[in-house]
């Protein structure tokens, strides 16, 4: 059988296009850095991770589409002294951009679980300020601003939020599902 040159391009073409389908289909997200200096990457290993300045949407986000994904087991995150802004928002939380609100600032994956969040700066202009779909995880002093949703727990269980504020959200607290969940919200 012989084969011609454009039938042999077309082969090759389709050998190249399943093969950048394969990669895209299993790409693995950036793994945070204990120190977080940009958006877009995910904590999987057990430890304790700071936001060592502000994050925006703009340097790129997770493939779940958030700033900061967690999937591990016994972590801490601290957001003290940064902000974690969305497309909605401007550079300094204060003010939205009406519908331009999308992904999660902080994004607790359902194979979380022993995880802490404290932050007491703001997570400004997403679509979930803080979407905890995860097991225990204890949500600390934490300022959701100006997002459709400041915090969604979907589906979660046994979550905690204390001493936490909720401003300038069309909602300030979703709750979806599952069981133990608490909002102590301050406001």
């Amino acid at each position: 059988m012989k084969i011609t040159q454009s039938r042999f391009a077309t082969a090759m073409a389709l050998v190249v296009l399943f093969m950048v389908a394969t990669g895209v289909a299993n790409a693995q997200p950036p793994k945070c850095d204990t120190q977080i200096i940009a958006c877009g990457c995910t904590i999987a290993a057990p430890g304790s991770y700071t936001v060592e300045n502000t994050l925006y949407a703009s340097q790129g986000l997770t493939l779940k589409n958030s700033c900061i994904d967690i999937e591990g087991e016994n972590i801490n995150l601290y957001v003290l002294d940064y902000d974690i802004v969305g497309p909605g928002s401007n550079s300094s939380c204060t003010t939205d951009t009406p519908h331009k609100n999308s992904g999660a600032g902080i994004h607790v994956l359902p194979s979380a679980s022993n995880v802490v969040i404290d932050e007491y700066e703001y997570v400004c202009g997403w679509n979930y300020g803080v979407e905890s779909e995860g097991s225990n995880i204890n949500l600390y002093a934490l300022s959701d601003y100006y997002n459709n949703v400041g915090t969604f727990l979907n589906n979660a269980t046994n979550n905690a939020c204390l001493y936490c504020y909720s401003y300038h959200n069309v909602i300030g607290t979703q709750i979806s599902g599952g069981s133990g969940n608490s909002d102590g919200r301050g406001q």
